[in-house]
């Protein structure tokens, strides 16, 4: 099976996600009754590969996946821990624990409920009943920007141009459901695109340019762009256009991923929802992942950055939550 170009341009990262599950005797959920469990995650996993079979094979020369059904490794685990400490204690350290590999080396990240979503309204008056994820993705890059300004003593006289980079769900931005040319809904694999925005190295953007640039350039991933991107070309022209700046030096760019259109919430395995799901370990530095909170109300910030950033980012939520 080949890859597509947006496969091949995907970094080969595997970000992790954890699900906690309430105890339920009646159900079957418990912990005298982990032999069960594991037989039917494995049946649940065997099945789920028979539809999904690329995940079972292997990629050769980031080119084709050579699907030999060779499967995945199953790995079981027990831990002497109680839930309530384990989804209490929500830094990344902790919660790597759980993971059978540990994808990286070091890492660093704050949980956040995002009270930051419904906090400025009045400094986006330039931008129309602007989206949750919208305002926290500008909140934490202004952050990013005022900070690298502020710790930077080599910016005197360097040019530089700070990038938001949002992934993009194709899916549902085809316009077009009866073209089965371009039919995206069922499609499997990396069917992202990154959307692009930028500006320059003042402090000056005040919030609601940073939530417009950013709107701008998600909404920029049209349907229309989508077909025009299907060879690649303005996709990547959009790309190559930074990496100028990049090799001299000039971008200092974040990476953003919402998660909060995803029904993380519903995943049963016949045990009910889980009470919590978060990710830990995020592969690359200056990465945010953004995940709805299980009472839908709120986001979870899962932020990989310095500790400069992460210090004054918390403080700054924790100002905002004060003042609500």
């Amino acid at each position: 099976m080949k890859l597509s170009y947006l496969d091949q341009l995907t970094p080969h990262l595997y970000f992790p996600v954890i699900f906690f599950y309430q105890p339920n005797e009646t159900k079957g959920l418990s912990t005298s009754n982990h032999v069960q469990i594991s037989q039917h995650l494995k049946k649940s996993l065997s099945e789920t590969l028979t539809s999904f079979y690329p995940l079972a094979g292997i990629i050769q020369e980031n080119f084709i996946i050579d699907c030999n059904d060779a499967g995945v490794e199953f790995i079981e685990a027990r831990i002497d821990a109680q839930l309530k400490d384990s989804i209490q204690k929500t830094n990344m350290e902790n919660l790597k624990q759980y993971l059978p590999v540990d994808p990286i080396e070091g890492g660093l990240a704050l949980r956040s409920e995002a009270a930051v979503a419904t906090s400025s309204s009045d400094s986006t008056t330039n931008v129309k009943n602007p989206t949750n994820v919208e305002l926290v993705s500008a909140f934490i890059w202004k952050i990013f920007i005022n900070n690298v300004v502020k710790y930077s003593n080599n910016l005197r006289g360097i040019k530089k141009v700070f990038a938001a980079f949002h992934a993009v769900n194709l899916r549902a931005r085809i316009s077009s459901p009866d073209d089965d040319q371009y039919y995206l809904e069922n499609v499997f694999g990396n069917c992202i695109m990154s959307a692009l925005a930028t500006t320059n190295n003042t402090c000056n953007n005040t919030f609601h340019e940073l939530v417009s640039k950013l709107r701008s350039s998600i909404r920029k991933i049209s349907d229309d762009y989508i077909k025009k991107a299907e060879n690649g070309e303005c996709y990547l022209n959009d790309l190559f256009g930074l990496i100028s700046f990049l090799a001299k030096g000039e971008l200092e760019y974040c990476r953003f991923s919402s998660w909060c259109s995803f029904p993380i919430y519903e995943v049963d395995y016949g045990w009910g929802s889980p009470i919590w799901v978060c990710t830990t370990a995020l592969p690359l530095k200056n990465v945010i992942v953004l995940a709805r909170s299980r009472c839908g109300e709120g986001i979870e910030a899962w932020v990989n950055m310095n500790q400069d950033n992460l210090q004054v980012l918390e403080t700054q939520i924790q100002l905002i939550s004060t003042n609500m």
